[in-house]
């Protein structure tokens, strides 16, 4: 995956991209009340698995700036979700 080896170099960019890409368009999606919002996150998350499949229950040990980015997006994500009781599916 390119975002990966990419993000070691620039993580910056790949912050903005993976987080505050996906922060406009929970506040945008907020504001015009959507009936669903689908994220887009990555197994990267997980780092190495302890069991398969994996689950929303398996320890996340993000291994790169990227996976890093990625867990976070998540996790601002379910911030939402709760905090604005959006409708938010997150697909991996």
């Amino acid at each position: 995956m390119l975002g990966i080896p990419y993000s070691f170099l620039y993580p910056r960019e790949i912050f903005e991209i993976n987080n505050l890409g996906p922060l406009n368009l929970l506040n945008a999606d907020r504001d015009l009340k959507t009936k669903i919002f689908f994220l887009v996150s990555s197994t990267e998350t997980y780092g190495d698995y302890k069991y398969l499949p994996i689950d929303d229950r398996h320890p996340q040990f993000p291994k790169s700036p990227y996976a890093g980015f990625k867990a976070a997006m998540k996790k601002l994500s379910w911030g939402f979700i709760y905090a604005y009781d959006m409708p938010v599916t997150i697909i991996r």
